[in-house]
């Protein structure tokens, strides 16, 4: 009843009130959080003995059922959910994060703001998962890139479930996240980008975010709150003009959807987004890998965007890295180098100069020159190892993995052939049994016909038996 009040605005609906005023996920919600705290939470309902979870009576799922019936004929209450984002709109909305959005606001939002909505975007992620993200959750890894464990998702219950995820260099100087992560350090002076230690605290209706800033701040001490971050997303899509309704999480949405559409399977992009995945809870869960650094690659290649992912080189040291990013000594070893080849490469670059900030441009003059080039690769996986080769066209699969994938082709094939053959016999088989079946089924009801006919009239009875006999058999079945 209190769900058809929220839906109907009354408990005893009639036929012709209509489901104007929630959304059939939102009464799923209300359900799911009463579920939870019913003492008999696993317990199906009994109605005759009233007892167990009442969320699960039928009573309260057909109600639910019917206000989706509504909403599929447009005749529930309006959809408030946010579409997903295009990959074209996307690209807007970090062009115009880059711009000054409000008109008071200072320069270090527009680099920390663009930052962030790439790696959630890299990610998969949501809004939260990267607040959360610290300064020891980034290293350095051995394929010329960055690695991103988010140790505080939502959903996250076990520590199987928080893993390193690779973030790849792009050949879209506007889309790398290496290149981001570079500019929003090199804003800092050293010791700025420090981690605090008692920086989780727990929710509450005053406190619904930690006190103290993660990675992504404004200053040493200072934190860049969801709501701002989420104020100006908004704004950016204002200005642009973009139809429909958009939410931060509307990047999440495109996320995935960028995964679908370049052929990633659905555990692929189940991994990247950090979803439950199906297999999670059968038994053979026990026997199989958590993570797959292939699945990782797939996701992190896919969502590179058409011109695809790079990888930058040169021989840039520890020490001429801190000194054009003095903050990146917080950071884990090495990670420092490698947003550092991003910054010199994009120094040297006319297209991406622009969209350095002055005092890191300042800070590469004063260094001795290094030649950083970017380089197109592609992820090869070659065999059980992966590998990031250049894109240049001469890429090919090794011998081995090619025969592997020709010897699978031929027993997947010949598997194929043994199943269509079974099937047919198994057809045949059962063509055989019902011909059968029909013919004894003729014979008792020609013979129970026969019978009855016989005793009521027995000159008919004689002339219809006779007549069953003259029949070919063919006829009798």
């Amino acid at each position: 009843r209190w769900l058809k009040d929220l839906a109907y605005h009354t408990q005893e609906p009639s036929p012709d009130e209509r489901p104007e005023f929630a959304r059939s996920s939102t009464l799923q919600a209300h359900k799911r959080n009463i579920s939870y705290y019913m003492p008999l939470n696993k317990v199906q309902w009994d109605p005759i003995n009233h007892r167990g979870n009442p969320t699960k009576a039928d009573v309260v799922n057909k109600t639910i059922e019917r206000v989706v019936q509504f909403e599929l004929k447009g005749k529930g209450a309006h959809a408030q959910d946010a579409r997903a984002l295009e990959f074209a709109e996307f690209q807007n909305v970090i062009q115009q994060s880059r711009t000054k959005v409000m008109p008071r606001e200072q320069e270090i939002y527009k680099y920390v703001h663009t930052a962030f909505r790439l790696i959630q975007y890299h990610l998969c992620a949501r809004t939260d998962d990267i607040v959360l993200l610290d300064t020891d959750e980034i290293r350095r890894n051995k394929f010329g890139s960055i690695d991103i464990k988010l140790c505080a998702s939502k959903n996250m219950y076990r520590k199987e479930d928080s893993y390193w995820q690779i973030l790849f260099a792009n050949m879209s100087p506007s889309l790398c996240p290496l290149l981001a992560l570079g500019i929003y350090v090199s804003l800092f002076a050293d010791g700025d980008l420090c981690k605090h230690e008692n920086r989780i605290v727990k929710k509450s209706e005053k406190h619904k975010e930690p006190k103290l800033p993660g990675f992504f701040r404004l200053g040493r001490d200072k934190c860049y709150g969801k709501a701002s971050l989420n104020y100006r997303f908004r704004m950016c899509v204002e200005k642009l003009g973009f139809e429909g309704r958009l939410s931060p999480h509307s990047i999440r949405k495109l996320s995935a959807t960028e995964m679908q559409m370049n052929g990633c399977s659905r555990e692929v992009s189940d991994q990247r987004g950090r979803w439950v995945q199906r297999h999670a809870h059968k038994a053979s869960a026990v026997y199989y890998k958590e993570f797959l650094r292939k699945a990782d690659f797939e996701a992190a290649s896919a969502l590179a965007g058409p011109l695809g992912i790079a990888q930058y080189k040169g021989a840039v040291t520890d020490e001429m890295a801190q000194k054009i990013l003095p903050a990146a000594k917080n950071l884990l070893p090495g990670v420092a180098i490698e947003i550092a080849k991003a910054c010199l490469w994009a120094f040297e670059d006319d297209d991406a100069r622009k969209d350095l900030p002055l005092i890191l441009c300042e800070r590469i003059k004063q260094i001795e020159k290094v030649i950083v080039e970017k380089e197109k690769v592609i992820y090869v996986q070659d065999g059980k190892v992966a590998k990031i080769l250049p894109d240049d066209g001469t890429a090919e699969l090794g011998g081995n993995n090619r025969d592997e994938q020709i010897g699978a082709l031929a027993t997947n094939f010949q598997l194929f052939k043994r199943k269509y053959e079974a099937d047919e016999e198994t057809k045949f088989q059962r063509f055989k049994e019902q011909t059968k079946r029909m013919k004894l089924i003729h014979t008792a009801v020609s013979r129970g016909l026969s019978w009855k006919v016989t005793t009521a009239h027995p000159e008919k009875g004689q002339l219809l038996a006779g007549y069953w006999q003259r029949l070919p058999k063919e006829q009798l079945g």
